[in-house]
């Protein structure tokens, strides 16, 4: 029989790193198709709930946000590329001119969830916005890349009102806020994982590693790491096993933010 896991990707559609960290994930769980049957959940997370729905010069936010030059944004925005190109996401930044409150994309991936196609809609998302620079706070956009993943004018008609008969913005704002469950992760992205995930071993988890953590200057990253067990007294051979969390720079420590059940076993490794 084979292993089931369980994975929920909590990401922003505005963060490029996690555009490539589900890059990765898709590619690491195309790995062990037909060893392991993995469920990939779609969950929300606002990394600037309080956005004005016209959004914000990105120039102008990265500055405000984060104090970066504009020397800064435009080394980060190339090794954005580099890995982009590394796992086959394609970043079209002169296009990407502002950043835009998600809440309303947020609800239509909770409404594709129940259709069974919220990894569809995520993937499109993100596309439209790092590839094309569109609008994706904008109902019209919205629907628009409902439909291109199939379903259909009537249903992205049913979702926008749905939206509308729904409860006050607050209330909803909560609710997405929880989706995730009880993530300490601050204003960051993260992945929870119910199981391990073994995934062979080879170079490229190794390579992904060492670039992650030593060249990308960014407050918080998705890494992909691997632990090593030694072979015990009783015989069990040696493993190595495959892990995706998001890791944040505190002063020049790097911890790990992510949820139970995974921090108890990545604990000694902060």
């Amino acid at each position: 029989m084979r292993e089931a896991i369980t994975l929920d990707f909590v990401s922003d559609v505005v963060c490029p790193w996690c555009a490539i960290g589900l890059c990765g994930l898709l590619e690491a769980i195309q790995r062990v198709d037909g060893e392991i049957d993995v469920e990939l959940r779609i969950k929300p997370f606002e990394l600037n709930a309080d956005m004005p729905a016209e959004g914000e010069d990105l120039v102008e936010h990265l500055q405000r946000k984060y104090g970066s030059s504009a020397e800064d944004i435009a080394s980060n925005h190339k090794r954005i590329r580099d890995f982009g190109e590394e796992v086959g996401f394609h970043f079209d930044l002169h296009k990407r001119q502002r950043i835009y409150n998600t809440f309303d994309a947020h609800r239509l991936l909770h409404w594709a969830a129940e259709q069974g196609r919220d990894l569809a809609l995520k993937q499109a998302l993100l596309h439209a916005y790092f590839g094309e620079g569109r609008n994706i706070s904008d109902n019209e956009e919205l629907l628009d890349l409902a439909t291109g993943i199939g379903l259909g004018v009537q249903a992205g008609a049913k979702a926008a009102l749905a939206y509308a008969q729904r409860k006050t913005r607050g209330e909803e704002q909560d609710a997405i806020a929880m989706a995730a469950g009880p993530l300490a992760v601050g204003k960051v992205a993260s992945w929870r994982v119910e199981h391990q995930l073994p995934i062979e071993s080879d170079a490229q988890g190794q390579v992904t590693v060492s670039r992650l953590i030593g060249g990308v200057d960014l407050e918080c990253k998705e890494v992909v790491f691997s632990i090593d067990t030694p072979a015990d007294k009783a015989g069990a051979p040696p493993a190595r096993e495959f892990y995706v969390t998001t890791v944040c720079r505190d002063g020049a420590q790097w911890r790990w933010a992510s949820a139970e059940p995974a921090t108890a076993r990545w604990g000694s490794l902060q």
